[in-house]
């Protein structure tokens, strides 16, 4: 793959399977007369147009002569695609070999606008929805995603566990590794990889696996969160369940880039990406194993290093919340919307830095009814009973007035 700028003219567009939508066009115009093309156009080796038929006449309408354009080679692509599904109908893979392929097979058809990333998607378009890739390697939607959620386990790790065939192949076992923190997954695949067991290789399994490698015995919960020897870690990592952040994109529309500051391992980042079709900015100070590692939020100088940034969409470490908060508002040019405790209304310092700010002020609390728990370094099910009482804030530039609540039930959502 390559980036070039090419004249407009040059640019075959050919035969589309659908129409320009004009209002959208006029939409993408605004955006790239005011903050430039982010997202270059696709094209293959010949300038036919792949992907990206209204930013060209968005930038055709703003009198563009060139365009920065992604140039692909679609045969090499095309044989890439068919050599994986070769490999995925008639080998016999494990399942840690099946995640692979899926992922690279998703990153091909994404390099060619392929790739459907949002939901309602008819099914009459040649995109390649979730639903039709699990059904062309014969198997339910369902079983497709968990099967690709083991493609994020530490590749150290992975490299370990392909050695043992027990695991390799036990579908369960795998999922309870990849929910485990990256060097955690290391250490319990060095325990478990290279053996043979004879006992079912289970949740309860991996549990004792992970309790006699943290060498811990007595873990506690304070304050909705999992806690060891009663101290929280140097670093807050609470994954956030994608039910979660799906209830933001429900509610809240984002226009332009996002940028999620404190990714993780993508749990948030991915939901975006995948549900809502955003474009992401995904960043953390810890390596995790997912985006840019070693970006401190924090660090002024990091501002301008990522170009423009229409909106920050995170869930904020849990000490750090107040000024993420305020670097958040110096950074986005439209929204930001910020996972957090409704403790967080509570404080003078909070009340006067970040709740009456006229310039980039609060437009509305999406608060969670039926608290909802967060646990240490992967996602913990959706559920009620913890102890904190979480929403989700928004801040909005361009909002006037007061800023409103609405309540998310659990009954609905």
């Amino acid at each position: 793959m390559e980036t070039i700028s090419i004249p407009i003219t040059d640019i075959n567009i050919g035969i589309r399977m659908r129409p320009v939508d004009h209002v959208k066009v006029a939409e993408l115009s605004d955006s790239i007369k005011n903050i430039g093309l982010l997202n270059p156009i696709t094209i293959d080796m010949n300038n036919t147009l792949l992907c990206g038929h209204h930013r060209l006449q968005a930038v055709k309408n703003l009198g563009y002569v060139e365009v920065d354009c992604r140039r692909f080679d679609l045969n090499e692509h095309k044989r890439l695609l068919a050599e994986i599904d070769e490999n995925l109908i008639h080998q016999e893979l494990n399942y840690i070999e099946k995640a692979e392929h899926i992922v690279r097979k998703e990153d091909l058809l994404s390099r060619l606008g392929l790739r459907a990333t949002k939901r309602g998607v008819s099914k009459y378009t040649d995109l390649q929805t979730t639903e039709k890739l699990a059904q062309q390697i014969g198997t339910s939607k369902r079983m497709y995603q968990r099967i690709k959620q083991v493609a994020k386990i530490n590749e150290k790790a992975k490299q370990i566990l392909k050695q043992n065939n027990v695991i390799s192949n036990n579908l369960q076992a795998l999922i309870e590794i990849e929910r485990l923190e990256f060097n955690l997954q290391i250490a319990v695949a060095e325990k478990i990889g290279r053996q043979d067991y004879s006992v079912p290789i289970n949740r309860d399994f991996i549990e004792k696996v992970v309790s006699d490698v943290r060498g811990v015995d007595t873990l506690k919960r304070q304050m909705g969160v999992e806690m060891v020897d009663g101290k929280r870690g140097l670093h807050d990592y609470y994954p956030t369940h994608p039910k979660i952040t799906n209830l933001l994109i429900d509610r809240e529309e984002f226009k332009g880039n996002i940028w999620e500051c404190a990714c993780g391992s993508g749990s948030m980042s991915e939901v975006l990406i995948r549900d809502g079709g955003y474009d992401v900015i995904s960043t953390d100070l810890i390596d995790r194993g997912y985006g840019i590692s070693g970006v401190d939020f924090l660090d002024d100088n990091n501002i301008d290093r990522f170009g423009k940034i229409d909106n920050i969409v995170t869930n904020p470490p849990f000490r750090l919340a107040l000024p993420f908060i305020l670097q958040c508002k110096k950074i986005a040019r439209r929204k930001v919307a910020l996972l957090g405790t409704t403790q967080w209304l509570d404080g003078v310092e909070r009340y006067e830095k970040i709740w009456t700010d006229r310039d980039f002020p609060l437009s509305v609390i999406y608060q969670i009814s039926g608290r909802i728990s967060f646990q240490k370094n992967h996602i913990a099910e959706v559920q009620i009973g913890g102890l904190i009482s979480w929403c989700w804030y928004i801040w909005d530039r361009e909002h006037i007035g007061r800023a409103e609540i609405d309540w998310i039930l659990p009954s609905r959502d």
